[in-house]
C-alpha cells in the first residue's frame, strides 16, 4: 500500500544519535528527504528544551519539540504548547530523601537543569552548560514544580523507586532506562506526562491520526509512543524486553536505523 506517514517522531539519544553522540549523515539525508515530501518531523526526548533545540537546528526542523519525556512541548520561538510539572510537595519530599542519603539528583525546573553538588556521576573535567547550574542541595532549585527529576545509578535509583513508587503512582511516573540488563537511570515525571500523551496532543492540533505517524525509540520510556503510532519501531540497540513488545525492530543507532526506517516506511513507493 502507498505510504500514508505524515509525521515522524524521533527520540534523540540512542535513536537519532549514534553512540558517539552524532547524527549519522544517512539520518540527515533521510530526514531532509522526508521533509521535502511534506512530512513533519518532531523530536521527542528526555532532554531539556535548550539541549533539544540544538538537535532540531542540526536537522533544520521548524516543529515543536517534545521534551522531558512528554512533560513539555515548546516551539522554537520558546512558546509553551504543553506543560505538566511534578507536584511540588512530592518533589521536595523526594529531594529531602535524596539529600539525607547523599544522593545527587538532576532536576529540571523551567529551562534550567540543576545538579546537586557533588554530582557523583560527573567526571573531574565536567563543566556545566549555560543552561545548567550546580547546587548544594537537591532542594535548592525547587521553587516551582519541576518538569523532570533524574536519579543516576542502579543502587540509588532502585532505592528511590522502592521508597516512592507505591505511594506516589497517581502523581508521578518513574521511567526506567536500562542498558545491558541494568537500570542505569530513573526519570520521574508527572503521571499525566508521557511522550505518547504529548504526541497525541500535537496530532490533534494538526488533525493527524495515529495511522499517519511513525515513531522511533530505543528504551522503555519510548514504548508508549511506539505502540500509539501507526508504525512504531524499536532500534536494534533497544533492550530485549522492549524489542519484544513492538511490531517492528530496525537496525541499531550505530547503523543509521532512522535512515532505514524513513526509507522503508516513508520514501519507498510501496510498503507492506
Amino acid at each position: 500500500m502507498t505510504s500514508q506517514i505524515k509525521l515522524i517522531v524521533l527520540d534523540i539519544d540512542g535513536t537519532l544519535f549514534n553512540s558517539k553522540g552524532l547524527i549519522p549523515e544517512a539520518n540527515r539525508r533521510a530526514v531532509k528527504q522526508a521533509k521535502e515530501r511534506g512530512v513533519r518531523v518532531v523530536l521527542a526526548t528526555v532532554r531539556a528544551f535548550p539541549s533539544a533545540v540544538s538537535s532540531a537546528r542540526q536537522l533544520e526542523l521548524d516543529t515543536p519539540i517534545i521534551c522531558a519525556n512528554g512533560a513539555l512541548i515548546k516551539d522554537l520561538k520558546g512558546v509553551e504548547w504543553w506543560s505538566r510539572g511534578i507536584d511540588l510537595e512530592l518533589a521536595r519530599e523526594i529531594a529531602a530523601w535524596a539529600d539525607a542519603r547523599g544522593h545527587a539528583l538532576v532536576t529540571l525546573v523551567g529551562d534550567y537543569i540543576y545538579h546537586a553538588h557533588p554530582a557523583s556521576w560527573a567526571g573531574e573535567d565536567w563543566e556545566p552548560q549555560p543552561f545548567e547550574r550546580v547546587v548544594d542541595s537537591n532542594l535548592d532549585p525547587l521553587t516551582a514544580p519541576p518538569l523532570r527529576i533524574i536519579s543516576v545509578g542502579e543502587e540509588a535509583s532502585r532505592a528511590l523507586l522502592d521508597r516512592f513508587a507505591p505511594q506516589a503512582e497517581k502523581k508521578v511516573r518513574f521511567d526506567r532506562y536500562e542498558r545491558d540488563g541494568r537500570l542505569i537511570s530513573l526519570v520521574a515525571v508527572n503521571a499525566a506526562a508521557s511522550k505518547e500523551e504529548a504526541l497525541s496532543f500535537l496530532c490533534k492540533h494538526w488533525g493527524l491520526s495515529p495511522s499517519q505517524v511513525m515513531a522511533l525509540g530505543d528504551n522503555f520510556p519510548d514504548l508508549g509512543m511506539l505502540r500509539w503510532a501507526g508504525v512504531g519501531i524499536a532500534m536494534g540497540n533497544a533492550p530485549p524486553g522492549m524489542r519484544e513488545q513492538v511490531e517492528w525492530v530496525g537496525p541499531p543507532n550505530d547503523e543509521a536505523g532512522v535512515a532505514w526506517a524513513v526509507q522503508r516506511f516513508v520514501l519507498d513507493k510501496e510498503t507492506s
